[in-house]
């Protein structure tokens, strides 16, 4: 017996089905509430605009280049760039690429260390290295 996988099926029935739709949404909320969570806020800033309240959702099905069931999550504040990936006299947050942790609802690695260090990201330790000048053997 011999199987010949069903595309227009799977994408019918699977990848873009109302459940899966449904699922992809779910996740996407799990990382827009530890985005907001963990985002850095300064109750003074001087234009009252705060990047953690500025995290949008939306979903849908896309069309290219493949059809299938997707969630996301974007910040429309004018400083994104600058939290998300920082500046020379910016910190780096990271904040979207951190959350998105809590899409796979563990608890393990990165995830745990986020939720128990308190609202800002801390990256593991540094792995140790060798020092110069061993041989490899």
């Amino acid at each position: 017996m011999t199987y010949h996988h069903d595309y227009a099926a799977f994408d019918r029935l699977v990848l873009c089905a109302p459940f899966m739709l449904e699922e992809m949404l779910a996740r996407g909320a799990k990382v827009l509430e530890r985005a907001e969570h963990t985002a850095p806020f300064d109750p003074d800033d001087p234009d009252g605009e705060h990047y953690r309240d500025a995290f949008v959702l939306s979903g849908g099905i896309r069309e290219v280049p493949t059809r299938r069931a997707y969630a996301r999550i974007e910040n429309t504040d004018k400083a994104a760039w600058l939290v998300e990936y920082g500046a020379w006299n910016v910190p780096r947050y990271a904040t979207l690429r951190n959350a998105l942790d809590a899409a796979s609802g563990s608890v393990h690695g990165r995830t745990y260390r986020a939720l128990t260090k308190g609202t800002r990201f801390e990256p593991a330790p540094p792995k140790p290295r060798k020092p110069k000048g061993t041989p490899n053997g």
